[in-house]
């Protein structure tokens, strides 16, 4: 098959979809030279533009059909219009929209016996006991995610609040679709804390066991995710560790960004099959039992700019390896053009790791990132 992908960083999923003998034009953000050279075809992506971007790249280019990515959950048009001609190889935008509306999802999510953060459409009121978190309806990767202070400069319409659960994030990896489910990953979230964007999501690694009650709450998000009309292929769900229990915080119905460390777990690509990885047995046992014969521990960090510098000349191909510390190995991705300039913020490259522990891991990515800033001219 031939097939656009559309994401803000396309790299990834290509790389799975060449992987698996697929052709792929590419529509993103950033147009890193990894993913140009995986690719037929490179076209910048603009996010107000995705629905007539979408379908007029898909058809231009002969494609069979879309896969997509964040933040295109956030584009319901973008998905309606793909819906309408039959290029959607991802969930339907009613099944999404279905899933990013806490009004709908909530109770849902409640009935089916899962531990749920309170949340609310407008601001709380003065002298509520809970401390709040005040997020943008059109979230993605924790940016703009910040404490409540009981002050919007915005149209509150744009926001939503939600309870703050002080636990650990974690993230849970599905394939969905026929009215059964799989569970692909279970693994830990690493958020960057801080004053600038204190939920920012930088990095992710496992996988990891689950208690009995964590399974079993597993096991409800994955009927309820089941049981819901259009929902197919990829669904993560990032969720908060506490008391013993998983509190779902959002649901993403797309690839994700712990999509690859399963990959590796896996030993196979799940972009459009990922059920395969399997063999096709539902529920988690398979995942369990794979975890309980690995030996090693995935992990990835996105590394960004602390403050405004310009990657020097020869820095991309000097990344063109893999680097070993700690009993881990360390490769780049996302590689930017030499002489790419940065702000502050701005994410620079992506680090992928494997290792015997999550200690090793550590070690090997903070090597990494003083080796990475060596070539960063600021």
């Amino acid at each position: 098959m031939r097939i656009l992908v559309a994401a803000v960083s396309a790299r990834a999923l290509a790389q799975s979809l060449v992987a698996a003998g697929h052709e792929v034009v590419a529509l993103d953000c950033f147009g890193d030279q990894d993913l140009r050279r995986l690719v037929l075809g490179w076209h910048r992506l603009v996010v107000a533009d995705a629905a007539e971007q979408l379908t007029r790249l898909a058809c231009a280019t002969g494609c069979d059909g879309v896969l997509w990515g964040a933040p295109l959950e956030n584009v319901p048009e973008a998905l309606a219009a793909l819906d309408a001609v039959g290029q959607n190889l991802g969930s339907t935008a009613q099944a999404v929209g279905r899933l990013r509306d806490w009004a709908a999802l909530g109770p849902q999510l409640r009935q089916a016996g899962l531990a749920v953060p309170a949340w609310r459409y407008c601001p709380p009121p003065p002298g509520t006991a809970k401390r709040w978190l005040i997020k943008p309806r059109a979230s993605g990767g924790g940016l703009r995610v910040r404490f409540w202070s009981g002050k919007l400069r915005d149209d509150p319409r744009h926001w939503y609040w939600q309870e703050f659960v002080p636990g650990k994030p974690a993230s849970v990896l599905f394939a969905v679709g026929e009215g059964s489910w799989q569970l692909l990953w279970f693994g830990r979230q690493v958020i960057r804390g801080g004053r600038r964007q204190p939920f920012l999501f930088v990095g992710a690694d496992g996988p990891e066991r689950a208690s009995a009650e964590e399974t079993a709450d597993i096991r409800r998000l994955g009927e309820l995710l089941a049981s819901v009309p259009g929902l197919r292929g990829l669904v993560g769900v990032d969720v908060i560790r506490f008391r013993g229990r998983l509190w779902p915080v959002e649901v993403n119905p797309r690839w994700t960004a712990t999509v690859e460390l399963a990959e590796r777990l896996w030993g196979t690509s799940l972009a459009l099959s990922p059920a395969q990885a399997t063999g096709g047995e539902r529920g988690d046992g398979p995942l369990w039992e794979q975890v309980s014969r690995c030996r090693r521990v995935w992990g990835k960090r996105i590394v960004y700019a602390e403050r405004a510098c310009r990657l020097v000349c020869g820095a991309r191909k000097a990344m063109e390896r893999q680097f070993g510390s700690a009993g881990a190995t360390v490769e780049f991705a996302d590689l930017p053009r030499a002489g790419t300039r940065f702000t502050a913020g701005e994410p620079i490259v992506t680090l992928l790791a494997s290792g015997p522990d999550r200690r090793s891991l550590s070690v090997a990515f903070a090597d990494a990132q003083a080796w990475l800033s060596a070539w960063l001219d600021t």
